[in-house]
């Protein structure tokens, strides 16, 4: 089971738009070893994933119980890619740059795609995740404004 878990992928996806070339040499490669799908239904926009992934830090679940890995959202910029994923990367570090609670990111090449990784922080059941621009939706009463 733990063999079978380990070697499914994320799957390819494909973009309405190729946003142009970026230096993702940088960008750590997420081994197929180190992180597995899990089927979790997603809704949003964007092109997603729930994984659970292993990531070598202090105090970081043990790789040889892959149960106990962090989860997260695996998002693909559907719309305009890569770019999109690397925006959204560094919204939230602009956030973190603020003193503002960010969600932990990563930006990682997973399965030959730059994939943002979005660390799942909510207890199931417990909370809901709002997103950003649907505070601004709330905040300008205009959602066709800021979803141009």
């Amino acid at each position: 089971m733990k063999d079978k878990l380990l070697t499914s992928k994320l799957r390819k996806e494909e973009s309405v738009q190729y946003s142009g070339n970026s230096n993702l040499h940088s960008v750590p490669h997420l081994k197929n070893s180190n992180y597995f799908v899990v089927n979790v239904p997603l809704d949003g926009n964007a092109p997603k994933q729930y994984i659970k992934a292993y990531f070598y830090y202090k105090n970081c679940p043990r790789k040889s119980k892959p149960i106990n890995w962090h989860g997260f959202y695996a998002k693909y910029g559907g719309k305009s890619y890569p770019h999109e994923s690397i925006i959204e990367y560094g919204i939230n570090q602009i956030g973190e740059a603020l003193g503002l609670k960010m969600n932990q990111t990563r930006l990682v090449i997973a399965n030959g795609q730059l994939r943002f990784l979005s660390q799942d922080f909510i207890k199931r059941g417990k909370k809901n995740l709002i997103h950003g621009v649907e505070i601004l939706h709330e905040y300008f009463e205009d959602k066709e404004f800021v979803d141009k």
